[in-house]
């Protein structure tokens, strides 16, 4: 029915050396439900709900694709920031895969309900689906909602180490999604918002992202729109137009910081002047605005779709920090808020998916 988005990037040193995405195993009964056990994704905050088929080129995180790329500036010069994860934009496209019990109960009148219980029982979260048709009109929902309290793998695998434990957060996430299709006529709305509250934690205060006292709640919201009709006969072909906005994302993790590499839980990415990397001084808020627009093509016959699209990126980034490097905030630290010059991201992304 969808994907959701996980704010606990806890236990991302314990695969270095051996990734594992799924290890689970399950009992099913279709009047009680299912019972899993291993790792596999965990139940909370619902994202986008796609009907109108366009999640391969359009998907409900902004940053899963070009998340990676810098932000530059207007003389060419990049900042030590990026647009996706560990940057401007929302953390991730799925649920977090963790350590869990999840419990998935049986569908009532469209409804489905899950919760998980994951780590050692400082990470849960629940939430309930709904799909149903009425009358020609598709209706897709739902609700989660997240507790994180897991504390981040450390730097080291070396469970004796001192620093095999990493800083503990304190965040409570939720998001809810809404999608409408009318079949007859192949129109379709979707979108979901989100956000998430980054509680006081004074023992991490100095190394965890959202535990400072000038720390900035994180709200996530996208919408869709487009139509979905069968117009010549090989399969559904959708046209859509998006919009989306991420707030303070990237203050979340290390509010008032440089985005320079100082600290482990401090910045993306560690940058200096002779590779042409530019330190960010004292950020406070930030904005990611995302708008695109494309097109996905069923090939029914060959179980496959062609997709094209387009989004744009524009970075809002509020600093106060001292200006080192022509396009960067001005006064001295602690100053009075300026802009950071940025240049917009654009991004083509076109591809073939061939199912199996």
């Amino acid at each position: 029915m969808g994907n959701s988005v996980s704010f606990n990037n806890a236990n991302s040193g314990s695969d270095t050396l051996f990734f594992t995405r799924r290890a689970a195993a399950w009992v099913e009964h279709k009047d009680v439900g299912r019972l899993t056990v291993g790792r596999f994704e965990s139940a909370g905050v619902v994202a986008t709900i796609d009907l109108g088929g366009i999640l391969q080129v359009a998907s409900s995180s902004v940053s899963l694709i070009n998340g990676n790329f810098f932000v530059r500036g207007p003389q060419g010069q990049f900042y030590s920031v990026t647009w996706g994860t560990g940057g401007l934009g929302d953390p991730a496209a799925n649920q977090g895969r963790v350590e869990l019990v999840r419990y998935t109960s049986p569908t009532w009148q469209g409804f489905v309900f899950d919760s998980s219980l994951g780590e050692r029982g400082d990470y849960w979260g629940s939430m309930l689906r709904y799909a149903n048709e009425f009358n020609g009109v598709r209706v897709a929902a739902g609700f989660g909602y997240e507790r994180i309290r897991d504390a981040n793998t450390g730097v080291t695998l070396d469970p004796a180490s001192p620093l095999f434990v990493g800083p503990q957060p304190d965040i409570d996430a939720w998001g809810g999604a809404l999608s409408v299709m009318h079949v007859p006529t192949g129109l379709f709305v979707q979108g979901h918002y989100m956000g998430a509250e980054y509680s006081i934690n004074a023992a991490n205060a100095a190394t965890y992202w959202g535990a400072q006292n000038a720390h900035r709640d994180f709200t996530f919201w996208l919408l869709q729109a487009g139509i979905a009709k069968n117009w010549f006969g090989i399969g559904n072909t959708a046209l859509y137009a998006e919009v989306a906005k991420v707030d303070n994302a990237a203050a979340n993790d290390f509010p008032g910081r440089n985005f320079a590499g100082s600290s482990t839980f401090a910045a993306p990415f560690t940058g200096t002047a002779t590779q042409n990397f530019t330190t960010v001084n004292g950020v406070t808020d930030t904005e990611l605005s995302v708008w695109g627009l494309g097109m996905a093509q069923n090939v029914d016959a060959a179980a496959s779709t062609l997709y094209l699209g387009y989004r744009n990126y524009s970075a809002d980034i509020t600093c106060t920090g001292a200006s080192t490097a022509a396009g960067q905030c001005a006064g001295a630290s602690g100053g009075t808020a300026k802009k950071l010059n940025t240049d917009d991201l654009h991004v083509v992304l076109g591809g073939m998916i061939v199912r199996f």
